[in-house]
Order: C-alpha cells, then structure tokens, then sequence
C-alpha cells in the first residue's frame, strides 16, 4: 500500500489522503482518527488479499457498528448512508517496479455491521478495471472493462454475503482467474455495456494480469495489527500460552523461550531491553526466573531498579510500585520531608490515613508543620496578587518553608509552581503522575535533585 483515502468514515468527512512509506508514523491528539486510519488499513488488506469480509469489532481496532463508525454529516445527527476507502499500490522496486493499480471498496449497512457491497479493482489511468457490487439478493453481480469498451455478466451469481458473515469475497475476481480465454466467451450471460461486442484476447489478457496484482498477497505474509501494550503482569507465567496477541501479553513467553532456547541471542535481547529501560527511566536490569530446567515449566519476569543510591534487589514485574508508592518510600525512608500548613493541612487532615500517619512523621521528622497564621496571611497576599490556580495555600507554604517540588496532577497549579515570580531561588519542580503512574527516570531525578529545598 502507497497511498490511503478516506471518505466519509469515523472523523474524516471529506475525502482524506495520506501517503505511506515503509515506515509510517502517525501523530496527533485523542479522537483525531489514529485508531480508526489503522483500522481501515487493515480492513483493506482483508478484503484485497485476503479476499475474507472485515470486522470492525476486531481486536486491537474495535469500532463498533455501521452507526458508530459513518461519519455524521451535520449536527443534527444526520449520517452518511455508505462510506469508502481505497488504496493505491505498485509491486517490485525501483526500476523493477510495476505500474499503479488501485483498489476502491464501498461499504453500507448490513443489519447493524459496515459490509462491502462494492468493490472496484483498476489500472492507474482507471481504464482496465473488474468491479462486483451486492445485488437486493445479498449475491454479487460482475463487471469489467478495457480501453476498447466494458462487459457484464447478466447472470453471475457469487456466494451471498450478509451480515455477520465470515465468506469469501471478491468471488469474480477468482473466477476471473479460473476460466480459460476460450471458456470465457461461450458465457451466454456475457454482455457487451457499451456495444462494442465479444472481449479480444488482448482484452482478457489485461483482465488477468489486473486480477493477478491482489491475488499473491492471498498466500503472502498477513497482516499483523498491533495496538499500544495494555501491561497485564502476572506473578506467574505458564510457556504453554505463546499465540502473538495485539496486546503483547504473549511478550513474557517469546522472552522466556529465547532464554532457554538461544542464549546468545538472549544476551543480545536483554542488553537492548535494558538499554531502553534505562534510557526511559523505567528499570536498570531485566531477568527470566524459571521454576524449573525446562522451557515448559512456569517463570517469572523479574526487574531490577538502581534506585537512588544502591542497587535494589530484583522484583517481580507485579510488585514494582508506581510512581505515588515510589514518592511516599522517598518521604519514609527520610530523603525527602513533607511540609504543610494552613488550609493545605486542613485539606490532607480530611484523608484517615493521613491523620495516622501525621502523627508519627511530625515526631520522627518527616514532616513539618507550618503556623497557620503566617501561612493564611501569605495565602491572602498571593491570591490578591493575582495567579492562574486557585490554590494560593500551597504556593504559600513552599514560600514560607523553601520547600521546592510539588506532588500534584494539577495543570494550573503546576504553572504557577514554575512562575520564577511566585517560587525561586531555587525554582520550583513538579512531580506529576498525570501522564503515567510508572516510576520513570524523570521521578527519579527528582527525587534525586540537591538542592530541592532552601533549608
């Protein structure tokens, strides 16, 4: 595939082209039809190469029904009645490369599910083309056409496809490939649409070799479709379950057959994990622990993390703490001290567990109580000064104590905690669990950082 087109499907109304190269990345907000673009590539190379009808509720892609994934035309809710997709493709390379071809497919509801009823498979230029579209009676109907004129069968009857159905399609194209030239014409159903008589040889011969460009990926390698990984750890794996999912939970059972199968090639993988895992700040070290000496016995997946200053001990995937654990270790083991006051205390006294735990971090040092009086004071002054949060309380408390990083998913509080005007000298830092909950490296730099506070 070269080049995709959309129309009329989930968010693109208007006829959408994007071009593909061997390496295509796709970037944008939520609900700009990322997912929805996948999904239509895929639901081509089904019906083009695999010549089998599209689920759209197939995972990692799933869409819905015709309702949910036609575009809506208008605000008042008016829906299109069909949409399409088409895609452009050449085989070979370089000067080995074929000639354009082109695949059109028109989809519309059948029952409640997007089916194809039609199809249309053509040269570049559009000249020599083979097109089947979904009679009444849920059969196909067959034409096709040349530079010296077009042809129809009046007869032709491919399998019924209705909704919910798993058959083949694009039955006229095999049917196209299984009658010898000579069989061709003594079709009596075979008619001429533009009165130009029987097809040439020379006709047939480009019909074959229109068919004969979709037909070898039929047996070619199928399309993978992978989607984000959804981390599903378990504390124990079983090896017998190894079948590749979208999902990558079958990424545990390959990384554990290499490492009883092929152990150089492990080297090779768990240095690269690592490499990454450092370099994303996730983990430092990466191990297949087997409870057994066989590759069929059950494992665990196990990490390491450095840490802040020693090396910690391996953990299961399943017990590595998040990012909000990681945080309140950090205040617990004494590297770091909680500081509050004011209305920023009245507002963590609401939580039981804080209430508990306050008492016994203010008498072992891990906490900080500020006077309310010179916290409400500050806050009045900031929040007469003007700030785009509404939490003038807290900014208060970090000017008054010097504390310089701030736990907090909030946007705007996060702003004005990095306002060199309201917090400096040091600035402020922000540890933030909004876009992961996941220990990164970024959380532990900071928790790392000298200087954090003034005193």
């Amino acid at each position: 595939m070269d080049q995709i087109t959309l129309k009329n499907f989930r968010c693109f109304r208007e006829q959408q082209i994007a071009r593909l190269a061997p390496l295509t990345l796709l970037v944008g907000e939520n609900s700009t039809g990322k997912t929805s673009f996948m999904a239509m590539i895929r639901a081509l190379w089904d019906i083009a190469y695999r010549h089998r009808v599209p689920d759209f509720k197939e995972d990692p892609y799933e869409l819905g029904s015709f309702d949910e994934i036609v575009h809506h035309r208008s605000f008042r809710g008016r829906r299109a009645k069909t949409f399409e997709a088409w895609f452009s493709f050449q085989h070979g390379s370089g000067r080995s490369k074929s000639r354009p071809y082109r695949f059109w497919v028109m989809f519309e509801k059948v029952g409640t599910a997007p089916l194809p009823v039609r199809w249309r498979l053509s040269n570049g230029d559009d000249d020599v083309w083979i097109e089947e579209s979904r009679r009444d009676d849920a059969k196909w109907r067959l034409g096709f056409g040349t530079p010296k004129g077009s042809w129809r069968f009046e007869d032709f009857v491919g399998p019924a496809l209705r909704a919910g159905g798993t058959g083949r399609l694009m039955p006229g194209l095999l049917f196209m490939l299984g009658v010898s030239r000579g069989d061709f014409r003594e079709h009596r159903d075979l008619v001429s649409a533009s009165g130009n008589g029987e097809p040439e040889d020379s006709d047939l011969k480009l019909i074959e070799q229109l068919c004969r460009s979709v037909f070898p990926g039929f047996s070619g390698e199928p399309l993978f479709a992978s989607a984000p990984v959804r981390s599903k750890p378990h504390r124990t794996y079983d090896p017998a379950h190894s079948l590749r999912d979208p999902e990558g939970e079958y990424i545990p059972m390959y990384l554990a057959d290499i490492y009883f199968q092929d152990n150089e090639r492990w080297k090779m993988l768990k240095n690269a994990i690592e490499e990454f895992g450092k370099g994303a700040g996730l983990f430092d070290e990466i191990a297949v622990k087997p409870f057994g000496k066989t590759a069929s016995g059950p494992f665990q997946m196990q990490i390491r993390i450095f840490g802040l200053k020693d090396k910690e001990p391996r953990r299961n995937l399943i017990d590595v703490p998040p990012a909000g654990d990681r945080f309140l270790s950090w205040i617990n083991s004494g590297s770091g001290r909680l500081v509050a006051g004011g209305k920023l205390l009245r507002e963590l006294g609401k939580l039981n567990d804080f209430k508990v735990w306050a008492n016994e971090a203010v008498n072992s040092g891990k906490m900080r109580v500020l006077n309310d009086a010179d916290v409400n004071a500050r806050t009045e002054l900031i929040d007469r000064e003007g700030i785009i949060s509404d939490d003038p309380h807290v900014l208060a408390v970090a000017q008054i104590s010097g504390a310089r990083l701030l736990y907090s998913n909030d946007k705007d509080l996060h702003s004005d905690f990095k306002n060199r005007k309201l917090i400096d000298h040091p600035s402020g830092s922000v540890y933030s669990t909004s876009r992961t909950s996941n220990f990164t490296k970024s959380h532990r730099l900071l928790l790392g950082r000298k200087g954090i506070c003034k005193s």
